[in-house]
Formats: C-alpha cells, structure tokens, sequence
C-alpha cells in the first residue's frame, strides 16, 4: 500500500509529522470520506495499533491521516523553538491546535467530512476535541479504549494511595518552582516519564472527565474497548460515556472479546472493520 509521509504545520508553528493512506477503491461511506488516527500517550503516527488500523481503513474506502500530535514520544524538540514537548510536557487541551491543522491538511486534498479515532490517551483527546469547539468538518468521533481522568474517581478507587503519591510528588515538583522538572510515574499506567505541570494537568482535577462535558458532543460517538480492560481507569467507561453523551446521534459501544489494552494486529483489523461498518451505517448530514 502506498503511504506518504508528510508534515502538518499548527496554526502556532509545529510541524507534526503524519501518514496519509489514500483510500483504496470508492469511498462507502456517505456521512464520512476521511479519518484521522492519533495514538495514545508517547504514541507516533507510526506506532500501533494505531498505524495497524490505518491501513484497513483505507481498503474500507477511506483516507487516512495517521497523525502524531504535539504529544507524540516522550520528549521532542522542533528546531527553532523555545521548550520540548511530547507526553513528558503535554498539556491535553492544546490537541485542539493540532486536529484542526490535520482537518485543514485534509480539506486542502478535497475531503470535508472527517472522523477522528484516537487510542487510549489519543481517544480521549479526540472526544475532549469534538465537545469543544470542534472544527465544522468533524463529522464523528471514535474512542478505542480512551480511559477517565478524574482525581475524584482515583481517590476513590482501590489504588487511592498509589495515585495519592504520584500527586504528591508532581505537587511538589510545582510548589518548588520546577514544573517542567520530570519524574517516573506509576499511576494510573506503568513507569513512565512526566513532568509536574503535565501531571497535574491530566490526573489532578476533573478538565478531562468526560461525564462534565460528554452531553456537547453533537457528533455520532463509537466506543470500542477490550474485554480484558480492568484497570481503576479503563471501569465504566463505556457505559457511562453511552449514559452521558446524550446530544451524540448513533452513538454506540462495542467490546472486542478477549482483548487487552494494547490490540494484536487481529485485533487492530477488527477495530478497523468495527469502525468501517459504523460509518457506513451514518447517514450524511447535509
């Protein structure tokens, strides 16, 4: 299959890089001509599952633009600029900057009716995206998998003290004027490299907890999660994002049987074909 990357400038100056896929054959579905993919926490364009569905979807009849936001690895510097970024220091709010530049990128090769699919952390930046201020284009929105940041959930939850000292730690780091300064978290994911200020961001309040907020998203919503999903974050999810995202015409939750977390490449072409068959089902909006 033929694959380009490519490099999709945000309106304050990134340079994201990207895949584009062509869609192979006619486009099926009327409600939707293109997709765009963003992986999960440290994820790139090239990283599964994600990049693993991208190619399913566009023998489905889609284009796809497998797109690494300002997110993407652990830590990445743009030539040029002040400050690094990736998940070390992402702030998830700014994913705006980014979808809107990869819905622009995609408008500029003729396509206006645009799904976003996001995975694990990349789901939930997507459906944060379509209940605020989405771009007029995005016309549905999937989460594979996306879990619920919310401290009150945490602190409630049978691993409270292992989350309480995380946030100590990231609270810490803050109070002494080192925001950006990293440490090794193990709540709610295994160890893995955040700064303070990202930290908090995510995991200390309730921006980000889709029950305040699920009621504005206006677009058809697809929920996909794995059976043996279990984690304190992973639990409710689906449910409670059908209960909630009230004003989500067609919305819908599916459960791949015996997957995980992370998706074998069986399980990414069922994703894909999951996804596929559900656009297909949407009638265009005019």
């Amino acid at each position: 299959m033929w694959v380009d990357v490519v490099s999709v400038r945000t309106s304050d100056g990134l340079d994201l890089p990207a895949a584009f896929l062509p869609p192979q054959g006619t486009p099926q579905s009327a409600a939707v001509d293109a997709v765009i993919l963003n992986g999960g926490t440290a994820a790139s364009f090239y990283s599964r599952p994600i990049f693993g569905v991208a190619p399913h979807l566009a023998d489905a009849g889609f284009a796809v633009l497998s797109l690494s936001t300002r997110g993407h690895d652990i830590v990445w510097k743009q030539l040029g600029r002040d400050g690094y970024f990736g998940s070390a220091f992402e702030i998830l709010a700014d994913c705006g900057l980014d979808f809107d530049a990869a819905i622009r990128f995609l408008g500029e090769r003729g396509y206006s009716r645009i799904a976003l699919l996001g995975h694990s952390n990349g789901a939930v930046k997507a459906i944060y995206y379509a209940a605020h201020a989405p771009d007029e284009h995005l016309a549905a929105v999937v989460s594979c998998s996306g879990p619920r940041f919310s401290a009150r959930w945490y602190a409630q939850s049978e691993r409270a003290e292992e989350y309480r000292r995380n946030l100590a730690r990231a609270q810490e780091l803050a109070a002494a004027g080192d925001p950006y300064h990293l440490f090794e978290l193990t709540f709610p994911t295994e160890p893995l490299l955040r700064s303070g200020q990202a930290y908090l961001d995510k995991y200390a309040g309730e921006t980000y907890n889709f029950e305040l907020w699920a009621d504005r998203i206006r677009v058809p919503l697809l929920r996909i999660t794995g059976e043996r999903e279990t984690n304190v974050n992973q639990r409710g999810v689906a449910e409670d994002l059908m209960r909630l995202a009230v004003n989500s015409p067609h919305r819908k939750a599916v459960v791949i049987p015996g997957a995980a977390h992370r998706y074998t490449p069986d399980e990414e072409r069922e994703v894909a074909e999951l996804t596929a068959e559900w656009l297909r089902s949407l009638p265009r909006v005019a």
